[in-house]
């Protein structure tokens, strides 16, 4: 059918950051806060640009969060910006970005091996 041959016109279809923002109706300026990369970048990823591999992590965690939350997109946004038990969701998220992203180790030199 031809509904099916249209692009992006199913959520597996969707480019992950274009699914968190339908899910939550984030701005790409919001969703670019949660992983300390700009605007623009958010905006390349929802046309399908390729996400750096960290950024395509926390973004399965996020959706993953965001999809066990009931309700349509206003009650999901509600409560992933709800701050009054402590720090909203979305600042945690945000913060991550900023702190707690996950490193990878550098690389044991031949002699680093021989140590152990």
């Amino acid at each position: 059918s031809p509904d099916l041959l249209r692009g992006a016109s199913r959520p597996s279809e969707l480019s992950s950051a274009a699914q968190l923002r339908e899910l939550t109706g984030f701005t790409a300026t919001q969703i670019g806060r949660i992983f300390g990369v700009s605007r623009r970048a958010v905006q390349g990823w929802i046309a399908g640009a390729t996400m750096a591999r960290h950024h395509e992590e926390k973004m399965a965690r996020v959706l993953g969060q965001v999809r066990q939350i009931a309700g349509p997109e206003e009650q999901r946004r509600a409560a992933i910006l709800r701050s009054d038990r402590g720090p909203s969701i979305f600042a945690q998220w945000a913060e991550e970005g900023r702190d707690g992203r996950i490193l990878q180790p550098s690389a044991l030199s031949g002699a680093d091996l021989l140590k152990s």
